[in-house]
């Protein structure tokens, strides 16, 4: 359905336009901005229909494919890319934007810029005028709404959503087109509704009410004989197509033509009553008792989403009440927000505007009950009924012949909701409750959240009126009050009742006074004293749950971790969550689970301290560490079965079903992960190092796969390290060891990495651990192949692979064979290299090792594109990245982008390279994966350089090479100066490129990097050549072609990385 929205006509024109009524465009200055490709038009039509609402990706797939292809969120996610970029480019403050919250997409921009939007709110303006009998008012916005068309909507796009939004827009401008000959009928300009109408009657063939209009017409112009025939046309087809017969209307119509009544006659008859002479009819003014309107800041997102539901019902026809809910935390601005809308809207109802408060959260008095509330809001409208069982019956009876806004506040619920609303009726009624509404049939519910920061510090300053303040300290205040109106507000009231404050000195008291909830008060309100209110509401069950929600570590968090903590079922647990959520002292989180709001948060943690004996804390604090370091060991052994790892024995104390599905323990991680390392930060605040260390080493085989260690940081695993060695623990003081080697490699800190696997193979050899052992010698191997020493990798390559075949199994022999071809590369031994990696592939094949699979055809990918092999190591690396996409590693599906872009523009296709590499390098960067980074960053500066752009080249060289230096990685370091020096050598800068050029080759040689030695010489031949140095450039192809002879490629090869 398509959600229009409402909007003001003093809001400040835009430069910029969404085109629907036609083709799809973009306009800036009327001119058109075109998009990529149909499917990113149709995509940016599915997110305008829909302009400032939340439209989820699952719709959006709905909307753009009928057959959704395999990769339909990754297709959506590449094309809600290009609509952004297409907006960047827009110049000015105006143009809209694309925000991605909770699994949907919002597109963010007032909706009068988006012509669809315009027409629905121009239509709506007209039928309210025509209501008001201001009719030339309304004859005029029904001409500037037919304007917008340029022709079929959407057109060219081809999906079922598509048609079905074509014929939705069909409908309503056929309603438009009734609306405008009703006003020419009434206006007695019968000629200007017939040429119209005529068209509009061969596209609807039988609709009686378009066939009225065209009748009436005629008939009062004077054409008897064709009103006459028209009548009889769609009498004749709709008894023969439906067997039926023509309706009320016309057959009145129909009998008043044969009786040759007079048109005036028959027209007043109809109800269209003569307007000789349009002016103002007005009734007299209903009641108003609505607050003052506030200068509103913020939510203007929100404010549109609501507009739009109240304008469904004056833009489509339907009979009932316009209802609305606006639910939320206390203090999230529900009143607020509804006292704006109401006076926004207020014009619409002109039978009265009423609120009253339901009382249903007050300290001091019960809510209302449906009898008074009723005898009140009836005497606000001059009714005064004398039976109260009559009440309700009264109360619907009397809106039904109104336009009334009734704005109902502070709703103890849907039950007490229920009997108030009218039935039958164009009135209009808001709620606002602080229990979730969603439950009342027909009201269309809004739960608030929390402003945004933005939005947040924009309240603030308004609200302090134009007091001196720092914005950085403003900014801070927004985080500590959690972005909470009524929080902001209260602040704001303090600070301007002490003028000798500062802005620092009100930060520094929220942030280190007697607690953020005590320093939230003005003297007359609270933050804490609102909360107070719904928590006293609760069940002892349910105040029992939320006290324990206060001894939580992390954001987000399920029924399993809170059952931990309090000792209840999973599903009793799960239940009194739910009752929670729908009363807002929890919200939903990101992820769609459970999660509070800081402030609540707060006040949990408050009421732990207070109503929680400190042992029974500490216990229950306990049982949920227990709790995840056992589910994580489960999840680890699920996910990474050939890791040595330590043993953990602590049983679960929380039934495991529902909690971890022992077919996705990896996403369980993904879900848990911010808590685990939440609460291994806790452990070691609180000095509980076995714990900790547990938990580090069951978390490290995940952090490794997603790339996470170089957020979590290397020092718990130094501390799990130092705690196993002062335990006389050799086999666990391994494990992690290994655990931190593997971890520092990750961030570039080699050294450390290389240090801690030398300490693991000791332990390993003094203790026969060979398990350890293993792992200790790979983990080596793979340090020295990751900066570049691959010929003191190869010994231990030479070590481990026995051993391997002796005691591992296919996957892990097959991993170690891999590993042996890829040092084998880039030591320059490419016959040696391409038949290790073949060996792999087989064991990979066999062992059904997908990964394996992958790893070794990206390998062979790069040796047949160091070959010149253009075709077969694109085909290779293709087959390696398809094979990658179902479960693979978010950092090597990037690599393998990263190997096939070099590949690609190696064939000659720079611009599909730059993409790719475009793809990876936000990725690498989120992983913090800086070795990658660099050869990214690379990557992007060579393709600009082939595409003719080696000054925007020399930039991206340059971050690489800092890069590569910081990491002391000496393949990214050679290969970051020589394409530094190949683009300042195109762009002119010869001695600034004879420079680098010679520091990559000295880097080269002293790493006996020979192909990125022979790539250097030929590049530095180049510069010669260009300077007339024949003699020297010669000389330098003569070197490299030695040296390609040596290293066994054939023609002219390329490093990778």
């Amino acid at each position: 359905m398509l959600a229009t929205k409402g909007f003001d006509r003093r809001e400040a024109l835009v430069e910029f336009r969404i085109q629907l009524l036609g083709p799809v465009e973009l306009l800036v200055d009327d001119r058109p901005s075109a998009l990529p490709s149909p499917q990113d038009s149709l995509v940016l039509a599915a997110l305008a229909w829909d302009v400032g609402s939340r439209v989820s990706i699952e719709t959006l797939i709905e909307r753009v494919w009928d057959s959704p292809p395999e990769r339909a969120r990754n297709n959506l996610h590449v094309h809600i890319a290009r609509i952004r970029r297409a907006f960047r480019e827009c110049p000015g403050p105006t143009a809209p934007s694309i925000h991605t919250r909770s699994h949907a997409y919002t597109l963010d921009t007032p909706p009068h810029t988006v012509d669809v939007h315009r027409y629905l709110d121009l239509t709506a303006r007209a039928r309210a005028h025509a209501d008001q009998s201001q009719l030339r008012e309304a004859e005029a916005h029904l001409q500037e709404a037919e304007a917008l068309w340029r022709g079929e909507p959407l057109t060219g796009l081809n999906s079922s959503w598509a048609h079905e939004a074509r014929e939705i827009l069909a409908q309503r401008r056929l309603y438009a087109a009734l609306t405008r000959a009703g006003i020419a009928l009434q206006l007695r300009h019968h000629g200007d509704a017939i040429a119209e109408l005529w068209t509009l009657s061969r596209q609807h063939p039988t609709d009686e009410h378009l066939v009225e209009h065209l009748a009436l017409a005629l008939y009062s112009a004077g054409r008897v004989s064709d009103a006459d025939r028209e009548v009889e046309r769609v009498r004749r087809e709709l008894r023969n197509e439906m067997g039926v017969d023509i309706g009320a209307r016309l057959r009145h119509v129909r009998q008043a033509i044969a009786n040759r009544t007079s048109p005036e006659e028959l027209l007043t008859a109809l109800g269209y009553t003569p307007a000789a002479d349009p002016t103002v009819v007005r009734r007299p003014p209903g009641p108003d008792d609505l607050p003052p309107d506030i200068d509103y800041t913020g939510r203007q997102s929100e404010v549109r989403a609501i507009l739009a539901e109240l304008d469904r019902r004056r833009k489509g026809d339907l009979r009932g009440p316009v209802m609305v809910g606006i639910d939320g935390m206390a203090g999230a601005g529900k009143t607020a927000m509804a006292v704006h809308v109401a006076h926004r809207l207020k014009e619409h109802y002109p039978d009265g505007r009423l609120m009253i408060d339901l009382r249903g959260h007050d300290r001091q008095q019960a809510p209302l009950s449906t009898a008074h509330i009723l005898s009140e809001l009836l005497r606000r409208l001059g009714k005064v009924p004398k039976d109260e069982d009559q009440l309700v019956t009264v109360w619907r009876t009397v809106l039904a012949r109104r336009r009334v806004l009734l704005l109902l506040d502070n709703a103890a619920g849907p039950e007490q909701v229920l009997s108030l609303l009218p039935g039958a009726t164009n009135s209009l009624v808001i709620v606002t409750s602080r229990h979730r509404l969603a439950t009342i049939p027909g009201l269309h519910s809004h739960s608030l959240d929390a402003l945004s920061e933005r939005e947040a510090v924009a309240l603030f300053r308004e609200r302090i009126r134009g007091r001196a303040a720092n914005p950085s300290e403003i900014a801070r205040i927004a985080r500590l009050t959690g972005c909470l109106p009524l929080a902001l507000d209260i602040v704001a009231a303090r600070f301007l009742t002490r003028p000798s404050w500062s802005i620092e000195e009100l930060t520094s008291r929220l942030s280190h006074g007697r607690g953020i909830l005590h320093e939230i008060r003005d003297g007359t309100r609270a933050v804490a004293a609102a909360f107070e209110l719904s928590y006293q509401a609760l069940s002892e069950s349910g105040q029992r749950v939320f006290r324990h929600l206060g001894l939580l570590v992390g954001r987000e968090f399920g029924p399993h971790a809170v059952a931990a903590l309090t000792g209840y079922t999973p599903g009793d647990v799960e239940s009194e969550l739910e009752i929670l959520f729908y009363v807002h002292l929890v919200g939903e989180g990101p992820s769609g689970r459970f999660a509070l709001h800081d402030l609540l948060r707060e006040f949990a943690q408050v009421l732990a301290r207070s109503e929680l004996a400190p042992e029974l804390s500490r216990a229950a604090r306990d049982r949920l560490a227990d709790a995840y370091v056992a589910v994580a060991d489960r999840a680890d052994r699920l996910a990474y079965p050939h890791r040595v790892r330590i043993d953990v024995d602590a049983a679960p104390p929380v039934e495991l079903a529902g909690w971890l599905n022992p077919s996705e323990p990896e996403r369980w991680f993904r879900t848990e992960i911010e808590n685990l390392l939440a609460l291994r930060e806790h452990l070691d605040d609180n000095g509980d190092r076995r714990r900790s260390a547990l938990l580090s080493h069951v978390l490290a085989g995940f952090l490794d796969a997603d790339g996470r260690h170089s957020r979590s940081g290397a020092a718990p695993l130094r501390a799990a390290v130092a705690y196993w060695s002062e335990q006389n623990a050799p086999r666990a003081e391994a494990r992690a060891l290994l655990d931190l080697s593997s971890a520092t490699a990750r961030t570039g800190h080699y050294a450390e990495s290389l240090s801690a696997a030398r300490r693991a193979l000791q332990l390993a050899e003094q203790h026969a651990d060979r398990d350890a052992l293993l792992e200790a010698l790979q983990r080596m191997a793979i340090t020295h192949h990751e900066t570049g020493r691959h010929r003191e990798a190869l010994p231990l390559m030479r070590r481990l692979i026995p051993l391997r075949q002796r005691h591992s199994d296919l996957r892990q022999r097959t991993r170690a064979i891999n590993l042996l071809g890829a040092i084998q590369l880039h030591a320059g031994e490419l016959g040696a290299a391409l038949t290790t990696f073949r060996e792999a592939l087989n064991g990979a094949r066999s062992a059904g090792d997908a990964r394996g699979m992958y790893m070794a055809l990206s390998n062979i990918g790069l040796i047949q594109h160091k070959r010149n092999f253009h075709a077969e190591a694109i085909a290779s690396l293709r087959q390696a990245l398809e094979i990658s996409e179902n479960g693979g590693r978010l950092d090597e599906r990037m690599v393998l982008k990263v190997n096939l872009a070099d590949a690609l523009q190696k064939a000659g296709d720079a611009s599909s390279a730059l993409s790719l590499y475009q793809e990876a390098l936000p990725v690498f960067r989120s992983l913090e994966e800086q070795h990658k980074e660099s050869a990214a960053l690379i990557g992007i500066g060579r393709a600009l350089t082939a595409l003719g752009r080696p000054v925007e080249a020399v930039p991206h060289h340059r971050a690489a090479l800092d890069l590569a230096r910081s990491l002391d990685a000496g393949v990214e370091e050679a290969r970051a100066l020589r394409e530094l020096g190949h683009a300042e050598a195109l762009a002119g800068r010869h001695e600034e490129a004879a420079g680098h050029l010679h520091q990559s080759l000295k880097v080269a040689r002293e790493l006996k990097l020979g192909f990125v030695e022979v790539e250097t010489r030929e590049v530095l031949a180049e510069l010669h050549e260009s300077r007339g140095e024949t003699d020297r450039a010669a000389h330098l192809r003569a070197r490299a072609r030695a040296l390609m002879h040596q290293l066994g490629a054939e023609s002219r090869p390329s490093d990778v990385p």
